[in-house]
């Protein structure tokens, strides 16, 4: 391996919060980091939910201290809010990757998501970000994050 390429893997290593060390079942879990003031976030976050049948993601918002801790550990503030991060095995996917990421660890349809693969990451970035930059305006802001029900609080790790 070559120390560019080492450097950089360094730079994507994961770093667990204390509170995650005490709950082993999260840790093999990924985490998605999302945007708690959109809708359209929220709305994304519950659909995650409904087809994460195997129990393979927890969320946090990026606007919680756990979320903030989380993308500070792992380098990926300066992307808060403007993309949903997605941590799996030490790994940190940000935009049509995170998408494709999380997608793969769903049951039933939203594995056809698996397909963007075949579109140049360029494009899908591109796309992404153009969404992305006018999602407020067209899907509106929350002043407060979903509070989760009993049956799905502990997908929340914060």
């Amino acid at each position: 391996m070559r120390l560019e390429e080492n450097v950089f893997l360094k730079k994507l290593e994961f770093h667990f919060p204390q509170k995650m060390l005490e709950n082993r079942n999260k840790i093999e879990r990924g985490i998605v980091l999302f945007d708690g003031d959109c809708n359209f976030c929220n709305k994304t976050v519950q659909y995650i939910i409904k087809y994460d049948r195997e129990d393979k993601i927890c969320f946090a918002s990026q606007q919680s201290k756990t979320g903030i801790k989380i993308m500070n550990e792992n380098n990926c503030l300066d992307k808060s809010l403007n993309t949903i991060v997605f941590i799996k095995d030490k790994n940190v996917f940000v935009k049509a990757d995170a998408i494709i990421e999380i997608s793969q660890l769903l049951t039933g349809f939203p594995k056809i998501i698996i397909i963007l693969k075949m579109v140049p990451k360029i494009v899908r970035d591109n796309i992404y970000g153009a969404f992305s930059k006018y999602r407020y305006n067209i899907f509106g802001k929350k002043n407060e994050c979903i509070i989760p029900t009993k049956e799905i609080k502990s997908k929340f790790i914060d």
